[in-house]
């Protein structure tokens, strides 16, 4: 599955145990279904739809998914290099802001 789906389906199955279902677990589904959702004794067949959105970047119209997917391989690339200094330890959010020339930084790194 993609990324943006497996993101859904774990929010979807934090909501269906925030309603009080108990425990809720998933698995890929014959595609379609996405997924396959069993809660209560209960299966649910679940198709995760994205809809695709466009944004500027530099000028130029990117997939959102597409900018996601780039700055996560940057999160992973300075991760893994914090790792291995032994500089991280525990749990961390990446916030980015806009950075003009990340992408001509990022191939310099």
């Amino acid at each position: 599955m993609k990324p943006d789906e497996e993101h859904c389906a774990a929010s979807f199955q934090c909501y269906i145990e925030s309603l009080g279902r108990g425990r809720v677990t998933y698995t890929a589904g014959p595609n379609p279904p996405d997924y396959i959702f069993q809660a209560d004794s209960k299966e649910l067949a679940v198709e995760i739809t994205s809809i695709v959105d466009s944004v500027a970047v530099g000028g130029r119209a990117m997939l959102e998914t597409s900018v996601f997917a780039s700055l996560t391989r940057v999160a992973e690339s300075i991760c893994a290099d914090l790792l291995a200094e032994s500089w991280l330890s525990g749990r961390y959010v990446i916030h980015f802001e806009p950075v003009p020339g990340l992408k001509k930084s990022s191939r310099n790194h």
